[in-house]
């Protein structure tokens, strides 16, 4: 039986019972005595009673469950016997009244009227039970002694439940201050709580700007240390100072991989705050992963690794892309640093497990392996396998953490199993549809805008290549930067779409059967209709020099990455040179001579603002075709740009390309995709991507603002 805290009353009768009961034992003893009726029993009755039974009350009350309930039994218990005394001594008028007095005072003043009621019934019970014995005979006649020492004891009963009710009203006014204090405490840690939350709230807001400011300060001038490193690269190429290029490469490396560390710090500072959210929309999952796949390529194959990806009818997924897109380029790319001479797998498919569709991916590698311990450690930021891992292969250890902390927020998960030496698998489990995701932050609208239907104005270019697969993922590539894009798989069948389409430019692959790229390069040169167009040779084998002794305008080698293609479609074909010139609009000096530099390389004229309120100026002398935008500019910023040139009749229908390095809000993000044609993070794009842009841009416009 578990033992209960003792109630304060058990204490108290105890104390009564054994100080009050030997006084009434010899009272008792008295008016037996005289009345000639002290028996051996009476006398045993009267030590059972005054002796034993206060230490049964009291021991029934302390192991009680419930001492103030046993404690009520216990004076229940004592009315019974009262009754039964005072039936017993013939109803002696004082020891009656002294006993009736104590009694009554017990039960009033431990269980008010309930108890008092309570005890007269057991009284009576008492003096009904013991005067059927008796024959309810009486004698209030008491001796003198017995009559002295039960009015004695009647004033000494009545003191000491008067000096109780004294005590305790003495402890309820202790209490009461006491608990008056206490609350005066609470109120005053209340208002210490409501301060520090201001705060903490404030602190929070300051750290979202601080944020907010250096994600600007930080990013602004990296993405010019990455532009320029791309322009000179370009020049360098284009005047043969080969020696320049590895070093201008290194510096464009460098920047990326110092804005990729930047961008990690951001995005933890950001989950921690709270300020993550996320933007769903519908995507197909083929042409994603084909995108991250060649994105990662050329990592893993710098150290002689395979990327072999198995994925068959995926079909569509409602998720946050670009965080699907940074969990599988982490991923992956971790497989490829720790991973030489190897194969890296990528697993996609579509599961359906407690009536949920689930997307499943798989990342793995053969690479190095982790132990049991170190895996322990893998998802904590700033954390990586061991200090041994970090000297070698660097990082901040930043890409699992936050990957995990997407998943979750995507409502899935990431585990791994991996062993020293026989490599790593990660697996990314996330819903189908991530709506049901447990976080309310959402935004179903996708971000940038897409193209509109290809205008009239739009170049084509023919693709002739045997591998279906090569020319679909090319083709793609190529309608991104607005491009209509046809092809054929032979030579002869390519020589016949290149006279009905007269395409603005042809890629064209060496290695085919029956007639191979040398032999369709030559009749297409030797075909009036068809010399001028310009033809990008693709093939698996280094043979520039006969290539461009054929008439070829350049030379690529497979596997052909999406940058160098850009470039050389860029460089060949360029983009119709609006008659209008493009807007540049940012406060950063540098970042505008860079944009113009590129631009320029391209054949479109270019005008430069430094301000919102500049740029509605240049806007009033002569209409652009397109404005470069940064949004954080003084004056006026780019959102007052935006919202001021949407009022200016035929100049709010000009394409807006929004750069910057803001840390963009949802509602700022859901307003830009109704104004902008696209939004891009400063320093996340090469300049062949942005080429491509505007060129996507440009081709969506209205006509009245193209050649």
């Amino acid at each position: 039986m578990t033992k209960s805290r003792l109630h304060p009353i058990v204490r108290l009768d105890y104390i009564v019972r054994i100080s009050c009961f030997p006084p009434l034992i010899a009272i008792f003893y008295s008016v037996f005595h005289a009345s000639g009726r002290a028996s051996n029993t009476v006398i045993a009755l009267l030590l059972l009673w005054g002796l034993v039974w206060p230490q049964l009350a009291w021991l029934h009350a302390r192991f009680s469950r419930d001492s103030k309930r046993a404690e009520h039994y216990n004076m229940i218990i004592d009315s019974v016997m009262v009754g039964a005394w005072i039936a017993g001594m013939h109803f002696s008028l004082w020891p009656g009244v002294m006993f009736l007095t104590a009694v009554n005072l017990g039960n009033l003043g431990v269980g008010g009227l309930t108890l008092g009621r309570k005890g007269w019934i057991a009284i009576a019970v008492g003096v009904i039970g013991c005067g059927w014995f008796t024959g309810f005979a009486y004698s209030f006649d008491a001796p003198a002694l017995p009559t002295a020492a039960s009015i004695i004891g009647v004033f000494l009963t009545s003191s000491i439940f008067a000096l109780h009710s004294y005590l305790q009203s003495k402890r309820f006014v202790r209490s009461r201050k006491l608990l008056e204090e206490q609350n005066l405490k609470i109120e005053e840690k209340s208002t210490q709580l409501a301060h520090a939350k201001e705060e903490a709230d404030a602190a929070n807001r300051s750290k979202s700007l601080f944020l907010a400011n250096m994600s600007h300060e930080l990013r602004t001038p990296l993405n010019a240390i990455i532009g320029y490193s791309e322009l000179l690269v370009e020049e360098a190429e284009d005047t043969g100072d080969d020696a320049l290029i590895p070093d201008l490469q290194k510096i464009h490396s460098a920047g990326k991989h110092l804005l990729g560390l930047i961008n990690e710090v951001l995005d933890l500072s950001k989950i921690e705050a709270g300020k993550m959210e996320m933007h769903l929309e519908d995507v197909e999952l083929g042409p994603v992963l084909d995108d991250v796949m060649d994105t990662v390529r050329p990592l893993a194959e710098k150290k002689g690794n395979r990327l072999i990806i198995e994925a068959a009818d995926l079909g569509r997924m409602h998720t946050d892309i670009t965080k699907l897109r940074q969990m599988l380029f982490n991923l992956l790319g971790n497989a490829a640093k720790f991973t030489e001479q190897g194969e890296i797998r990528l697993r996609a498919r579509r599961e359906h497990q407690a009536s949920r569709e689930w997307m499943v991916f798989e990342v793995e590698d053969t690479g190095i392996g982790m132990t049991p311990e170190q895996q322990s450690r893998l998802f904590q930021p700033f954390s990586q396998a061991d200090a041994s891992t970090t000297r070698k292969y660097g990082g901040t250890g930043l890409g699992l953490a936050l990957s995990r902390h997407f998943a979750e927020m995507l409502g899935g998960e990431i585990d791994m199993r991996s062993a020293i030496g026989a490599g790593t698998t990660f697996t990314i489990r996330l819903p189908a549809s991530a709506g049901d995701a447990p976080q309310a932050a959402v935004d179903s609208a996708p971000m940038a805008v897409e193209p509109a239907t290809m205008s009239a104005n739009t170049q084509t270019v023919l693709i002739i290549d045997d591998d279906a697969a090569g020319c679909e993922v090319i083709g793609r590539m190529l309608v991104r930067q607005g491009l209509r894009v046809e092809s054929a798989t032979n030579g002869n069948d390519g020589i016949r779409r290149a006279r009905e389409l007269q395409p603005d430019l042809i890629l064209l692959d060496v290695l085919m059967p029956s007639a191979d790229g040398w032999s369709v390069l030559a009749r297409l040169k030797a075909d009036a209709q068809l010399a001028s167009i310009p033809v990008v040779m693709i093939s698996v084998t280094e043979q520039q020099t006969l290539g461009f002794a054929l008439g070829a305008a350049d030379y690529l080698v497979k596997p052909v990455q999406n940058d160098t293609l850009a470039r050389a479609i860029g460089k060949h074909l360029g983009a119709p040179a609006p008659t209008q010139p493009i807007l540049v609009v940012d406060d950063d000096a540098n970042t505008r001579n860079m944009l113009r530099r590129l631009l320029e390389r391209q054949g479109w004229s270019v005008v430069e603002a430094a301000n919102g309120i500049e740029g509605l100026a240049c806007i009033e002398d002569a209409l652009p075709a397109l404005v470069l935008l940064d949004l954080m500019m003084p004056g006026m910023d780019g959102f007052a740009f935006l919202d001021a040139l949407r009022t200016k009749g035929s100049a709010g229908a000009v394409p807006v390309v929004v750069l910057t390095a803001k840390e963009l809000t949802r509602n700022e993000q859901q307003a830009l995709a109704s104004r902008a044609s696209k939004v891009i993070a400063k320093g996340s794009y090469s300049s062949s991507e942005l080429e491509q842009e505007v060129r996507r841009a440009l081709a969506a416009a209205p006509t009245a603002h193209q050649a």
